[in-house]
């Protein structure tokens, strides 16, 4: 994202030696499934809620082969919330330090959750007032969270980079004001958005995937099972260059009767 100057941004700052999950407000920001490890600067904004209590989940995972999560994981795990104002991320501002216990012993899987507190100029609704996707007929939910993705698919198979843009607009408004996006930028990330669409050779087909709940059970998306892909979107493209484009697609239900719409 091209982010201005003098505005707070959030991020974490992390160095991790397992596989793993980051969540911000149960919302994911970032996922690594493979070997080693894994180390980056990732901007939160998008996911803060204003006038609460934030909350970070970290989610440890064995690494391939190994029965249980390496028994000194600690030592090389490193995670810092952090607040920039520099455009070059060149100063940070430690918010928190989140530390784990030293030893982790006879589990595959651990999960961590610490609350932390920010402040920031914007207010964004996002899927506070949603409504709570766990309570509703699981079969008929996954239909239409299946729908909903195949739609997607049609879109990038035709092509139809506007129709993209205006089914994402919610979305899309929301992180632009997280990020302080003025006028110039939106039109130039929205731009870089169809350039991608058009540069589209093939749309994956829906498989090897799940559903899955995020947001306390207020959104909900489909992702990859399978090892090569594990934790992303199900919604996926090849590009002209035979890499793949990933679409994240996190759907909220407004209100009752309301259909699923696109929130992150």
């Amino acid at each position: 994202m091209k982010i201005n100057s003098s505005t707070p941004i959030y991020g974490i700052d992390f160095n991790i030696a397992t596989p793993f999950e980051i969540l911000v407000n149960d919302v994911p920001v970032m996922k690594y499934f493979s070997n080693g490890s894994a180390s980056a600067f990732v901007p939160i904004n998008g996911m803060l809620i204003k006038g609460k209590k934030q909350e970070i989940k970290i989610k440890l995972y064995n690494s391939d082969g190994e029965k249980n999560i390496t028994e000194d994981i600690a030592k090389y795990f490193s995670l810092k919330i952090v607040l920039s104002k520099d455009i070059s991320f060149g100063k940070f501002q430690d918010v928190q330090i989140i530390k784990i216990p030293d030893s982790i012993k006879n589990t595959s899987f651990v999960e961590y959750v610490f609350p932390f507190y920010v402040e920031f100029p914007f207010e964004i609704e996002g899927w506070q007032k949603s409504l709570n996707l766990t309570n509703e007929d699981k079969d008929k939910l996954l239909e239409e969270v299946v729908l909903k993705y195949e739609q997607f698919r049609n879109i990038l198979n035709n092509k139809d980079g506007k129709e993209f843009l205006e089914k994402t607009k919610h979305r899309e408004n929301e992180l632009n004001q997280a990020f302080y996006f003025n006028e110039d930028q939106k039109r130039e990330d929205d731009k870089e958005t169809l350039e991608i669409i058009n540069r589209i050779t093939k749309v994956f087909p829906l498989e090897n995937y799940q559903m899955v709940f995020y947001g306390n059970g207020k959104i909900v998306a489909l992702v990859r099972i399978d090892k090569n892909f594990r934790g992303e979107s199900a919604l996926q493209a090849e590009l002209d260059d035979e890499s793949v484009q990933i679409y994240e697609l996190l759907l909220h239900r407004p209100a009752l009767g309301k259909p699923l719409e696109v929130i992150r």
